[in-house]
């Protein structure tokens, strides 16, 4: 695990600091002022690109990712696919059971009679908020990519971290996920990828 850790520090800094950010502010705001702070910057232009991220965090991205490196090498197709269906495993029986039908912004905000900017054409689900299956994916998928690149492309690894970190942002852009939802989300990705690739590392 330290190998592994000094190995891929130029991913996995980022996320812990991210971590310690973000948890400082889920015990210092609730989850209303954090999505309406979110919630008042938008433009056209990250109308855009936040749904091209998100769609970049959706499944059937992940899969044709994980066939294609299953192609290439079967080990490192086995420990990344093993990451992403570990990982999604864990989101989906969290969501689906212990926080089954917990509201998304859209309902949230409706309810309480508080209104906030939706991108126009986007289809918002409303129910099974926790946590964001997509970022849990997302970090997954990027965080698995990183531990098979050598130490020499350390600047690919934080680029992998910032993709992972912006379609978990695309999530709350698009008002389809709290803050909350995000964070727990890449923690979920993260440590699951950890643990599979130090699983794999000694078999």
């Amino acid at each position: 695990m330290q190998k592994l850790f000094r190995n891929n520090a130029f991913f996995l800094i980022p996320y812990i600091l991210f971590a310690i950010a973000g948890g400082i502010i889920l015990l210092t705001s609730s989850k209303r002022e954090i999505h309406l702070a979110i919630n008042a910057h938008y433009n056209s232009v990250g109308d855009v690109l936040f749904y091209v991220f998100t769609q970049v965090g959706d499944g059937i991205v992940a899969a044709a990712v994980g066939l294609f490196l299953l192609w290439r090498s079967l080990w490192k197709g086995l420990a990344v696919v093993g990451a992403m269906v570990a990982a999604s495993a864990v989101a989906q029986v969290l969501k689906h059971t212990f926080w089954s039908h917990e509201p998304r912004p859209k309902l949230y905000f409706e309810t309480i009679g508080e209104p906030i900017r939706l991108v126009p054409d986007f289809n918002n689900y409303i129910y099974d908020s926790f946590p964001s299956g997509h970022t849990t994916q997302a970090f997954a998928l990027c965080c698995s990519i990183a531990f098979l690149i050598p130490k020499r492309l350390n600047w690919l690894k934080a680029v992998l971290f910032g993709m992972a970190f912006l379609i978990g942002y695309s999530r709350m852009y698009l008002s389809q996920h709290f803050f909350r939802d995000v964070y727990f989300g890449a923690l979920i990705g993260t440590t699951v990828s950890l643990l599979v690739f130090a699983l794999f590392l000694h078999l």
